[in-house]
């Protein structure tokens, strides 16, 4: 049975890897949390995002995505174990919390294998802004080229991609990143829910509970659409494609010269 092109490591059979890394030796890592983002997003958002984008750049550079990692590490600075223990505010239920700690220990791990499996470069492309910060710090505290693998950390909140969207459009489970899922996973994203929820209609929400967002911030529930988002993705993924591209030859053509 004739297989098509796969980008997907778990999808791969063992010829599926080696032919591939032979022929792009690339590898694409992403990480965001599951955290309700309002009555309209699934929960999932953070950890779906980046992964379509990954897939998305895949297709243009070739390489292997890995499986989404679903962790997140709540606030600023970036919460430690003891202080997310006893920490209470915005940790609205159902969102599912990690430590600093676990983050830096799951990106060393990452990194580890990426490396022994004889990737010359690693995409690592985080959701959710703490997430972010803490990959920031941790790339620049551990100098990964000592060995064979260069490390890409793409922002995807980058100003560079962010201009065309206003200050209220970025808000937490707003219009920008509700757009972006409604994109890349249209059955995550209903803004429909929105009206039902101010309305009065919580279904089985308790009304205790607070969905960490701002509804004032969505004027029109309509903004919400798949095509807002595309000139976004489009400039995302051709950025991040060349660079990576850049950073392949750049890493091979050191390889020679060792």
């Amino acid at each position: 049975m004739k297989r098509k092109k796969i980008f997907k490591y778990e999808e791969m059979f063992p010829e599926d890897f080696f032919r591939e890394i032979q022929k792009t030796p690339v590898s694409y890592f992403t990480f965001g949390g599951l955290e309700v983002h309002g009555p309209h997003n699934a929960v999932g958002n953070d950890g779906f995002l980046p992964y379509y984008i990954a897939l998305k750049c895949a297709r243009n550079t070739g390489g292997i995505v890995f499986p989404p990692v679903f962790a997140a590490c709540p606030c600023f600075p970036p919460l430690r174990w003891q202080e997310l223990k006893s920490y209470t505010k915005h940790l609205s239920r159902p969102s599912f919390w990690n430590s600093r700690e676990f983050i830096e220990k799951m990106l060393e791990e990452a990194l580890w294998n990426f490396e022994k499996l004889g990737f010359l470069v690693c995409v690592l492309i985080p959701g959710h802004a703490p997430n972010i910060a803490i990959a920031k710090d941790f790339c620049e505290g551990i100098n990964f080229r000592n060995g064979k693998l260069a490390i890409y950390l793409a922002n995807l909140i980058d100003n560079r991609y962010m201009k065309n969207y206003t200050e209220e459009e970025r808000t937490h489970a707003g219009i920008w990143e509700s757009s972006l899922l409604k994109a890349l996973r249209y059955d995550l994203s209903d803004p429909s829910r929105i009206k039902k929820f101010l309305a009065g209609d919580r279904g089985a929400i308790p009304p205790n509970e607070q969905l960490q967002w701002e509804p004032h911030k969505i004027k029109d529930p309509s903004l919400i659409k798949a095509e807002k988002s595309r000139p976004y993705i489009k400039e995302v993924t051709s950025t991040i494609s060349k660079e990576v591209v850049a950073l392949l030859e750049s890493q091979r053509t050191n390889e020679k010269k060792c």
